[in-house]
């Protein structure tokens, strides 16, 4: 069990709290091949790379979840935002912005342009955006999460 703990990382408490979950399905499924491993040699080797395997799925799934659990938490959060409506054009405004915003648009791509002129720009809800693009609503969550990650670090480039 340890060596899974380690495996999990001192900073990853939702791993750390799962290892023994991991530790058991290895040993469960050890004794579902238990015919097999009677004759393997090295048990222990097969052990460990087993947990190995565990827990590379457990945390290629824990990440895949929090990155899906932030487009929802971005979904119920954009709209909310008190200056979301007038940031837009807020930015307009000041000049040095507008070659920000210049920047950003050229950045983009064909449908990551329509997605921001819909969702930004005309401030249109995710929904109707996803219905105006043909896409589905994940992917427009996504294709927003990339805006909004590209806009940050053009902005922080020209700070």
């Amino acid at each position: 069990m340890g060596y899974c703990r380690r495996l999990a990382g001192a900073k990853r408490q939702d791993l750390q709290n799962q290892v023994e979950d991991v530790v058991q399905r290895v040993f469960l499924l050890a004794v579902a091949r238990y015919s097999k491993l009677e004759h393997h040699p090295n048990i222990v080797g097969w052990l460990k790379k087993s947990c190995q395997y565990e827990m590379k799925n457990l945390r290629k799934t824990s990440n895949r979840r929090a990155f899906k659990h932030s487009l929802y938490a971005d979904d119920s959060a954009s709209k909310e935002l008190p200056d979301q409506a007038n940031q837009y054009e807020q930015l307009l405004q000041k000049e040095e912005d507008q070659e920000i915003l210049q920047k950003i648009s050229e950045s983009l791509s064909t449908s990551e342009k329509v997605v921001y002129q819909a969702f930004f720009v005309e401030e249109k809800t995710m929904q109707t955006t996803a219905d105006l693009v043909g896409r589905s609503l994940d992917a427009i969550k996504s294709i927003i999460y990339r805006i909004r990650k590209r806009a940050r670090e053009i902005k922080e480039n020209s700070s």
